[in-house]
């Protein structure tokens, strides 16, 4: 996983600031998971050259893909959460008729 390593920096004749992630973060997650860096053009560089950037014509597919399987896993959460609810309002319902029945014999 890429940890939290946002990076912002100011580039040479540009004073904006820019946001990005550390490639060697990305490098080391890709390995991580088994996949070759090498293979793709998403990491540009190597370590020895001194430079590695991140393809954001690549990253992004992949971040969209991350973020919808996320929102897939939270709607299933959501859904979780709401069944659970319902089943414990219905066990709490059958309970307070219990204790009425219980309280009705005092």
């Amino acid at each position: 996983m890429i940890e939290d390593r946002i990076t912002s920096f100011v580039r040479q004749h540009d004073p904006q600031i820019h946001f990005g992630v550390v490639a060697q973060d990305v490098r080391e997650a890709l390995i991580n998971h088994g996949i070759d860096p090498d293979k793709f053009a998403l990491v540009n560089g190597t370590e020895e050259s001194g430079t590695m950037t991140i393809s954001p014509d690549e990253f992004t597919p992949l971040l969209i893909k991350a973020i919808q399987q996320q929102q897939t896993r939270i709607e299933q959460l959501e859904a979780d959460v709401a069944q659970a609810r319902a089943a414990f309002q219905n066990r709490m319902a059958q309970v307070e008729a219990r204790l009425e029945v219980l309280e009705s014999y005092h």
